[in-house]
């Protein structure tokens, strides 16, 4: 169908570097990796930390509050033990948040004070607003190729779980604004994934299940809504708290026209693209 594919960067290593070893290739990237050969921020970033004397980590630590000095200014950080439940603070000439969009937002949002009534950095009002979440097509659609049909089986686990196809709508009339990338997911992994529905038991079903092992093939879409500030997040008003006790969230998004019409135009490629794989697609609903 002329779609350009790529393979997606795993930020794995193929050899030896910087005391870290290079991949086996066991094929579960998913549930961490424990030589390190995979990039993590815990695997990679905290152990070079650990070697600076000017670095202390403070484990089940749930940060709620910037806490302000006599100017309004950032001068620490309140956070509650999640094991004892006690509260701390922390004193800081800098405070970094990186807790990522939502969190770092209810952050900001609980941190009131005289200097900043409606929450740190927010007087504009605009803290949590324009939540750009991905646009989705839910479970996607799954097939399967016949042409790997009783393929023998040989240790190739892989470590991607996906190629990668860029957004490709580029130079040609769409009826919505945006675009969208498509992952596609095959591999001979752990488990004999996709054959929950082959039926019968005994040897006929071990032959089944063999059968199809690794003719799996899923592709998923994630693309780019467009920014709307009718899509926010805020404190709730009823005063919703969390375990900790740590005013909660609320969220007030939704899909409009354009996201729906991407979505049809997702799960059009996607049928198309197996379709000319001669794949049998498992049934679905857009």
């Amino acid at each position: 169908v002329g779609i350009k594919v790529a393979t997606t960067r795993s930020a794995v290593l193929t050899k030896p570097y910087g005391g870290r070893p290079g991949c086996h290739y066991c094929g579960n990237c998913h549930l961490g990796c424990q030589v390190r050969a995979r990039f993590s921020t815990l695997d990679v970033f905290i152990p070079l930390l650990f070697k600076r004397k000017n670095f202390t980590l403070r484990t089940n630590a749930a940060a709620y509050q910037v806490l302000v000095d006599r100017e309004g200014a950032a001068r620490g950080v309140s956070f509650v033990d999640s094991v004892t439940g006690k509260d701390y603070e922390v004193r800081a000439r800098a405070v970094v948040l990186a807790a990522s969009p939502v969190e770092s937002g209810r952050i900001l949002l609980n941190s009131k004070s005289r200097f900043h009534p409606t929450g740190l950095a927010n007087s504009s009002g605009l803290a949590g607003r324009y939540i750009l979440d991905a646009v989705k097509t839910g479970p996607g659609i799954n097939g399967y190729l016949p042409l790997l049909k009783g393929r023998k089986v040989v240790n190739e686990d892989g470590v991607g779980e996906h190629i990668y196809i860029p957004r490709f709508n580029y130079g040609r009339k769409n009826n919505y604004h945006g675009g969208y990338v498509i992952l596609v997911g095959n591999k001979f992994g752990r488990g004999a994934v996709g054959t929950g529905h082959v039926p019968g038991y005994g040897a006929a079903y071990k032959h089944g299940v063999r059968d199809l092992y690794g003719t799996q093939v899923w592709m998923r879409a994630f693309g780019e809504r467009l920014p709307d500030y009718d899509n926010y997040f805020e404190i709730d008003p009823d005063g919703l708290r969390d375990s900790l006790g740590i005013p909660q969230v609320r969220f007030h998004v939704k899909n409009r026209e354009n996201e729906f019409k991407m979505m049809e135009d997702m799960f059009y490629w996607k049928e198309k693209i197996l379709r000319a794989c001669d794949a049998e697609i498992s049934p679905f609903k857009p």
